[in-house]
């Protein structure tokens, strides 16, 4: 109930106030807290192999969830203000468990009828079929198996490096790409877009694709003269996805508004500028992993609490 609270109170208040010494929460407090709960956690992942149901519990179990929240909101401000000193924050070395532990962690999905894989490590290349793992009805994006290492990655991730968990991710993504023929040009899924109807040219003809998104997608460009433009391969694919993004969440679309420091959340008002929002919204979301899956970045300044809200730490 404590760290429940607590949550809260720092939630509410804004890095300023957190500054203010009469705040109702101080710096020194989180710094104490978080040491404490620090080792509470780590004490408890110690023993995992004796709790029934290993990581399923962790999930339930409400005195889990509070104290995790706590420490990852505790963890965010630190970011931000950095009120800890160096070294405060444990690493995944003090649970035992190193970057390669995982690895073996690489999600998979059956939707649309694909095969389902689980991947045993990166190095090995043997890909165990879904007959042969104990998996729910629904086995889209779950863990390969209950364990130590995917209770870390769900529920205190900071724990794991930065870099760490992007080469994690990267790696991830190159072991999903070998799913798709994404060579052959002969099975090429190719889309021609109006560059005046960028969004609109993309919602029609790429919103349909769904989980195709993901195979050998090629992008052909026409002028206002109604002319193909010369171009191909993955420049273009990276000229259409940094130029799609950002257009496709102004405001001036009608699917986000801004705060008053410019970041982004989804408009209100969006069934006003457009005849189907929540499909416009599904769309905003695969062209965004799709720029991910590419390995591509771009400026995408979304509020912070619309990201709380997307990643589950509301």
């Amino acid at each position: 109930m404590a760290s429940l609270v607590t949550t809260h109170m720092i939630s509410e208040l804004d890095d300023q106030e957190l500054e203010n010494p009469n705040a109702r929460v101080g710096k020194k407090e989180l710094v104490k807290n978080s040491s404490f709960l620090q080792n509470y956690v780590i004490s408890y992942l110690k023993h995992f192999e004796m709790i029934p149901n290993g990581q399923a519990f962790f999930g339930a179990h409400p005195t889990w969830c509070a104290v995790t929240g706590l420490l990852s909101e505790i963890f965010e401000r630190d970011c931000n203000l950095r009120f800890c000193d160096l070294g405060h924050w444990k690493d995944i070395s003090s649970l035992g468990l190193f970057v390669d532990d995982f690895h073996s962690l690489y999600p998979f999905s059956a939707k649309e009828g694909r095969n389902v894989w689980g991947y045993e490590g990166l190095g090995s290349e043997k890909l165990l079929p879904a007959e042969s793992m104990d998996i729910e009805d629904d086995p889209v994006l779950q863990w390969q198996e209950s364990s130590l290492a995917s209770s870390v990655l769900q529920y205190i991730p900071w724990m794991i490096p930065t870099v760490d968990k992007v080469n994690l991710l990267h790696d991830w993504i190159k072991l999903d790409q070998k799913q798709w023929d994404r060579i052959d040009p002969e099975r090429a899924t190719v889309v021609t877009v109006r560059r005046q109807m960028m969004v609109q040219d993309s919602f029609q003809k790429l919103f349909r694709l769904k989980e195709n998104l993901k195979g050998n997608v090629k992008i052909e460009f026409v002028n206002d003269e109604g002319l193909a433009e010369v171009g191909f391969g993955v420049g273009l694919m990276k000229e259409f996805l940094t130029s799609l993004i950002p257009e496709a969440f102004s405001p001036q679309f009608g699917l986000f508004s801004t705060t008053p420091g410019g970041f982004l959340f989804p408009n209100i008002d969006a069934p006003l500028f457009q005849s189907e929002p929540e499909a416009n919204f599904e769309f905003l979301g695969m062209i965004t992993g799709k720029l991910i899956y590419e390995s591509m970045v771009t400026e995408l300044p979304l509020a912070d609490f619309f990201l709380r809200e997307v990643t589950g730490e509301n």
